[in-house]
């Protein structure tokens, strides 16, 4: 098996399972971090219950997406870590309150780390290596890209006078 990759920041942060309580005061939890050939490297963290847990900041980044772990920027929890860009984005279609559609070219280099690091492999990623390269690695790890949508050659009044399911048969051909 092959030498776990450590991530080349200093940054760390601070996480908390709030599932290790009295009942179960610790809980292991395997990270994968890297693969070597097609052999996951694996990284094993122990929590304890109502202890914050220091991590490099892209191994942390991985426990955002899971709603038990409390990701934050000191040990003792008072900065809870967010990785929403701050101000207004006029302009931009809103998917929820607190999401927008962009291209991964419109993404600022922290905010593109951020998702390097939330992803297999990604640890090894860093501000260094630049945008590009790290658009290019989200890319090629999520394994494809959607296709770019074309408009109907008739502009929006063709689009109008579709039944619904035409839409919808348009949209599966485009890969939505």
């Amino acid at each position: 098996m092959g030498t776990v990759p450590q991530p080349t920041t200093g940054k760390t942060l601070f996480v908390l399972d709030s599932t290790a309580n009295a009942r179960f005061p610790t809980r292991t939890h395997d990270l994968i971090v890297g693969y070597d050939e097609e052999i996951p490297l694996v990284q094993t963290y122990t929590f304890t219950a109502h202890k914050r847990l220091e991590m490099p900041f892209a191994h942390a980044v991985k426990f955002l997406k899971i709603a038990e772990f409390v990701v934050s920027e000191d040990a003792e929890g008072k900065r809870r870590y967010d990785p929403t860009p701050s101000g207004k984005q006029a302009g931009m279609p809103v998917r929820d309150s607190n999401q927008v559609v962009a291209n991964l070219s419109e993404l600022t280099i922290d905010a593109l780390l951020i998702r390097c690091n939330q992803m297999t492999g990604g640890e090894t990623i860093t501000k260094r290596d630049g945008k590009e390269a790290m658009i290019d690695f989200l890319i090629n790890a999520s394994g494809k890209v959607a296709p770019r949508p074309t408009a109907p050659q008739g502009g929006d009044d063709e689009l109008e006078d579709m039944a619904d399911d035409e839409v919808r048969n348009m949209l599966d051909d485009e890969g939505f």
